[in-house]
């Protein structure tokens, strides 16, 4: 189980803290593991924002079909989602600043994640196939991906391309 920063709630099978804020770490210093913050390039500060916080003191939501988490996903608004169960959607739209995370080992995804453009992503603990792409980011900076399961898509697992900046793939 896990805490939702700035909630007070619990969130089981999010492995640990969801920090809602997380400051800049300098490009000289040596940073910390924790399996909760996202590492690597991630972090580093470029197109006016500090650092990858995703959906970070956004609302906290649940989707457990296709339906609410393209519904939650979409537009702009910061969001921390988390994804039960096993769903399908197809392509479905990411917006800026959203943190998608699957609540238990079995949560899967048919279908594809798609952001373009979009910043401030953060996608983690999902099984995700069945899509063209697993993961699609074009014109995307600030995203990080990590503890994910991609595979059986038709074109590509991950593809982060035209003019994506700025992001960590890790444990994947």
């Amino acid at each position: 189980g896990g805490t939702v920063a700035g909630t007070g709630g619990t969130v089981a099978g999010t492995g640990g803290l969801i920090a809602d804020t997380c400051g800049p770490v300098a490009v000289t210093e040596m940073q910390e593991f924790d399996a909760n913050v996202p590492t690597g390039w991630a972090v580093v500060p470029g197109y006016g924002i500090e650092t990858t916080t995703g959906g970070g003191g956004g609302e906290v939501v649940t989707a457990s079909s296709g339906g609410e988490l393209g519904g939650y996903a979409g537009d702009e608004t910061p969001r921390i989602i988390l994804v039960q169960g096993s769903l399908s959607g197809g392509e479905i739209k990411i917006g800026s600043n959203k943190t998608i995370i699957g609540v238990g080992a079995d949560t899967s995804l048919r279908g594809m994640l798609n952001m373009n453009p979009s910043q401030n992503v953060i996608i983690r603990n999902l099984n995700i196939s069945g899509g063209n792409d697993a993961i699609a980011a074009r014109h995307t900076n600030h995203l990080w991906i990590d503890h994910l399961d991609v595979s059986s898509c038709s074109d590509g697992l991950i593809d982060i391309t035209r003019e994506s900046d700025i992001y960590t793939i890790s444990w994947t």
